[in-house]
């Protein structure tokens, strides 16, 4: 928080551009070298046919939203699903809207770290979320 932890950050009179630069800046060290491991090797892993998995592949998998809205993957069986994904498109696509997610966190977490009542009010926000999601939970286990 501003004012609280001054001394140790640096970042006291820092702008938000500059936050952001910054944790987008340790954001592409990963996001490039990633993006061409995928592209290279990681886009045709499965279980299925290498015994090995990605979070790209689980989550076109498990997602309908992203496997048929966003990505236009209607209807496939397993294997053509499984040879689809593997094109480069696809790949991209997933690495591209990742990225957005990133900047959009890392633009919000700026905001938290300049904003410490907005920081606050998300708290709280999770908190209730934590506090439904165990609610419904327990409900669920009656």
């Amino acid at each position: 928080y501003p004012g609280i932890f001054d001394n140790m950050t640096g970042f006291t009179n820092a702008k938000i551009l500059n936050l952001v630069g910054l944790g987008l800046l340790a954001y592409s060290t990963w996001w490039v070298p990633f993006t061409a491991w995928m592209l290279l090797h990681g886009r045709f892993q499965s279980p299925k046919r290498t015994g090995k998995d990605t979070v790209y592949l689980n989550t076109i998998l498990t997602n309908k939203i992203l496997r048929e809205d966003i990505l236009g993957l209607h209807n496939l069986e397993e294997d053509d699903l499984l040879d689809r994904v593997q094109h480069i498109y696809y790949v991209i696509m997933y690495m591209v809207g990742h990225s957005i997610i990133g900047v959009g966190t890392l633009s919000f977490s700026a905001f938290c770290f300049k904003y410490k009542y907005l920081h606050l009010v998300f708290c709280i926000l999770l908190v209730g979320i934590v506090l439904y999601n165990a609610s419904v939970r327990y409900e669920w286990m009656m």
